[in-house]
């Protein structure tokens, strides 16, 4: 029967025996060897505390930019001798596969699958508005350009025919004077 040794497992503080013979052999190797009573012991002792997601791409982008700094010529120089490789056949493919009839109708009978639905008319209708709002009159003051025609429009609506003639008669007699350098009333 070999020797036992008692010893204290450091993450448990549990005594516990080894063999003397091992515990020799391991300092011998190692005099900062550590003795556990179990391999969770040892296991939850080694441990590494968990790192979050944001400490994790912190790291990362330390060790890309050092990465960076240190082989950036030689990355560079790699990934424009790949482009450049298949350069010429890769652009021929392309235009080939743009080229191909059954493609073209492919694409086209997809698109008009999207864009042929009211859905679609409708959201790009109200994102037309706000962009030409946007465009004339400023972020600040799109939303009340856009009340303005809306209102506008409702005002139309419930006009009477006379109302509406009479309100494109006096509009087009000022586009006139403006036209010729008069001033409007």
């Amino acid at each position: 029967m070999p020797t036992m040794v008692a010893l204290a497992c450091p993450q448990c503080d549990a005594l516990f025996q080894r063999a003397a013979g091992t515990v020799r052999y391991r300092r011998k190797k190692d005099p900062d060897a550590v003795f556990f009573c179990s391999r969770d012991c040892g296991a939850v002792f080694f441990r590494k505390p968990p790192v979050s997601p944001e400490e994790k791409r912190r790291l990362k982008a330390e060790y890309d930019r050092q990465r960076r700094t240190k082989l950036g010529d030689d990355l560079r120089a790699s990934k424009r001798r790949a482009y450049y490789r298949d350069h010429s056949a890769n652009l021929q493919r392309q235009r080939k596969r743009r080229e191909d009839p059954a493609t073209k109708a492919r694409e086209r009978a997809c698109q008009d699958r999207i864009q042929g639905t009211e859905e679609y008319r409708a959201h790009k209708r109200e994102y037309d508005r706000w962009y030409r709002a946007r465009k004339t009159y400023g972020d600040e003051w799109a939303e009340c350009a856009i009340l303005l025609i809306e209102l506008r429009k409702e005002i139309r609506s419930r006009a009477t025919w006379y109302e509406r003639h009479r309100e494109q008669q006096i509009e087009a007699t000022k586009r006139g004077k403006i036209r010729r350098g008069e001033r409007a009333a």
